[in-house]
């Protein structure tokens, strides 16, 4: 069975988003076992942002229906290496209604450093994949805003119910049809979470 793990790993150079809190490990071994401390952002890595990240009275990250997350995904490889992403990348996608979970590639993929430049969503684009109704929208950058923006892409898209998934590793996954397992932790009340994301092949599919 292909899968392709387009999760990015955690460790203390875990890439972070300025202002956020830097990922950290402690370990600590014994003769008996090993046990390590994490303390990291709740949007540190690859991670679910839940409606309530900017929508006070939006679901929070335990509240999101698992098959939002889990099942056929449609990833487009937009070509784009930083600014605007505009709808025209995935417009014929989201025209299909077999579309219900979205991924997009960008160059940032292949990045381990922050740019403030990272590809991100126009406007347009945000409006389309709210409109479009689907059930999990994912990239590979560090936000579906510009950096130091307003949020407002993120508000449009969580109004919907609809969770983001940020900063994946696409670096080895093509445009085409898959299917997705993407879990957060089940963080009570939380904004968000670090989630393993999982991508196989249609025919492959375990459910």
């Amino acid at each position: 069975m292909a899968v392709y793990d387009v999760t990015r790993k955690v460790c203390d150079r875990l890439m972070a988003y300025p202002g956020d809190p830097a990922a950290e490990i402690y370990s600590q071994t014994t003769d008996h076992c090993m046990v390590s401390e994490i303390s990291m952002c709740s949007h540190s890595g690859t991670h679910i942002d839940a409606p309530r990240h900017y929508l006070p009275k939006g679901c929070s990250v335990d509240m999101i229906d698992p098959f939002r997350l889990i099942g056929p995904v449609v990833v487009v490889d937009s070509g784009v290496k930083c600014g605007e992403i505009a709808a025209e990348c995935f417009l014929s996608e989201l025209r299909n209604e077999n579309c219900k979970r979205l991924l997009i590639k960008t160059g940032f993929s292949y990045e381990d450093k922050f740019r403030e430049d990272y590809p991100y969503l126009s406007e347009g684009a945000a409006r389309m994949i709210a409109d479009a109704g689907l059930l999990s929208f994912g990239i590979d950058t560090p936000s579906v805003d510009p950096y130091g923006g307003s949020g407002e892409n993120h508000r449009i898209i969580l109004s919907e119910n609809i969770p983001i998934i940020e900063l994946l590793n696409l670096s080895d996954v093509k445009s085409g049809s898959y299917f997705m397992y993407a879990l957060p932790l089940r963080l009570n009340g939380l904004d968000g979470s670090p989630a393993r994301v999982i991508l196989t092949d249609p025919e492959d599919e375990l459910l």
